[in-house]
């Protein structure tokens, strides 16, 4: 009963500050355009009414695109588009016209930190598109035009680099199967476009202790009772790494040997922290990762996974505040913001953290 107590306590105090992180903040609205190359598929297939081209067919363009998205989780966004696909250009000895078409669309990006700075992403979801043709044939001197709209989904995928802490520059490839009925509009063509763009992101901050200002403080101070461990990750890792080093595993060693002379009713909270090097998608992952390396040693070295739970809590609650802000040398930087870059455990027994969630649940 305790250890189910005990891992009720622990999954909700997580999600609690999971929760806290993922709220809206100032910075989860953002915007941007792009701007590239259009090529079209499938071209030639047209329906008895449409005039077959008997010249050369212009299947690349210029696409034009509006975007404006939000933030729900730190991998997760919403994200609305406008799109001008360019178009299709026919240019025959005796037929001439050209198809457009343009969509507005929404979708899922989901992104996903390959460095610091850097994240690759795929957006999945539909466009309600808008297609216009038009034909003329000289011979017989036979003007037409179309409309049509309909609705397709589409595929896409590409880096996002943060240029600064609100700009991000975008490398993009969308794809879409469909664009027009043949029937209606003369053509139903594919398309797939590649483009360059820029986003601003409003309101950017760096994670700070503002962000926890009820939960955490009472998170350390009645969780640290029995004992509290500071285990600095520059010892147990490399730089901008989650591997243990070999000196943090004698580390985590000499550490299990005391965890082990514990009551077994003993629970360990494992949190883990980054400097503010880095964007808070990135150093968000990184805290976890490391932090949940620290778990799985500890695992294998025969503490109960049942008595531990893991906590990322990124950038937040720095030690190093704002002594660092005047360094601009990067390595200065990194030696100056080490004190930031920690695994804390804290320990308490099933009483105290029970305790603690009654307390932190009626304050939610």
């Amino acid at each position: 009963m305790k250890k189910i107590v005990t891992a009720t306590a622990v999954l909700l105090i997580g999600f609690s500050t999971f929760v806290i992180q993922a709220m809206p903040q100032k910075n989860n609205w953002y915007i941007g355009g792009k701007l590239g190359i259009s090529k079209y598929f499938n071209t030639g297939e047209h329906d008895y009414t449409y005039a077959k081209n008997d010249g050369i067919t212009y299947t690349r363009s210029y696409t034009k695109n509006l975007f404006f998205g939000y933030q729900l989780k730190p991998y997760l966004d919403c994200e609305f588009g406008f799109d001008l696909l360019g178009n299709v250009k026919y240019s025959g000895e005796n037929v001439f016209g050209n198809f457009k078409p343009a969509d507005l669309q929404l979708s899922a990006k989901l992104s996903y930190p390959v460095y610091n700075t850097l994240n690759v992403y795929t957006r999945i979801g539909g466009m309600i598109w808008h297609a216009r043709a038009h034909q003329y044939t000289k011979r017989n001197n036979n003007s037409m035009s179309d409309e049509d709209a309909g609705f397709s989904p589409f595929i896409a995928a590409g880096v996002e680099y943060a240029m600064a802490r609100d700009v991000s520059l975008l490398l993009d490839y969308q794809f879409v199967n469909s664009l027009g009925d043949k029937y209606i509009v003369g053509s139903n063509p594919k398309n797939g476009s590649l483009t360059l763009g820029l986003s601003y992101t409003f309101g950017q901050r760096r994670f700070s202790g503002k962000i926890f200002p009820k939960i955490y403080p009472q998170l350390v101070s009645l969780i640290s009772g029995h004992k509290h461990f500071d285990l600095k990750t520059d010892i147990l890792f490399n730089f901008d790494k989650f591997t243990l080093k070999s000196e943090g595993k004698k580390t985590l060693d000499d550490l299990c040997n005391t965890l082990k002379t514990l009551d077994q009713n003993t629970t360990f909270i494992i949190l883990g922290f980054t400097d503010r090097i880095g964007s808070i998608k990135y150093n968000q992952e990184l805290s976890k990762k490391r932090a949940q390396t620290v778990f799985n040693y500890l695992v294998n070295k025969g503490i109960p996974s049942s008595n531990m739970s893991v906590i990322d809590m990124g950038m937040s609650c720095s030690i190093a505040k704002d002594h660092c802000n005047k360094i601009k040398n990067h390595k200065a930087l990194i030696k100056c913001l080490a004190p930031d870059r920690r695994v804390e455990i804290k320990i308490k027994n099933v009483n105290t953290v029970s305790s603690y969630f009654k307390k932190l649940t009626s304050k939610l």
